[in-house]
C-alpha cells in the first residue's frame, strides 16, 4: 500500500508539473497548493480526482497486484500573504472533512 501511495504522489506531481507544491498531509492525504482561481481549481480538482482512481499496479512478492482508491477533494481559497494559521486551520477542516485521520 505504501508503494501505491507514493506513486499516487508521483501521479500527482507528474500531473500538476514541477512549480507546484504536493505533499502528504496525512497518512492517506496528499496536498497541493496551487497559483489558479478557485474556479480553475475546482474543474482541475475534478480532472486529477478522476485520474488518480485509475488502478495501479504493483508486484508484491513476485505476483501482479492492482489497487484503486477512492479519492475525493477540496479547494480551499487563500491569497498570498494572507494570515497563514488561518490558512492552516482552513487545511485541518478540509482535512477532517474528506475523512482523514
Amino acid at each position: 500500500m505504501t508503494d501505491a501511495l507514493q506513486s499516487m504522489q508521483v501521479r500527482l506531481r507528474s500531473m500538476l508539473g514541477n512549480g507546484t507544491t504536493v505533499g502528504r498531509w496525512t497518512a492517506n492525504q496528499f496536498i497541493a497548493i496551487l497559483s489558479a482561481a478557485p474556479a480553475n481549481a475546482m474543474v482541475l480538482s475534478r480532472d486529477i480526482s478522476q485520474k488518480l482512481t485509475q488502478p495501479y499496479d504493483f508486484l508484491e512478492g513476485g505476483v501482479r497486484q492492482s489497487l484503486s482508491f477512492h479519492v475525493g477533494a477540496g479547494i480551499l481559497d487563500h491569497r498570498s500573504g494572507a494570515d497563514a494559521a488561518k490558512f492552516r486551520n482552513g487545511l485541518e477542516k478540509l482535512s477532517s472533512a474528506l475523512g482523514g485521520a
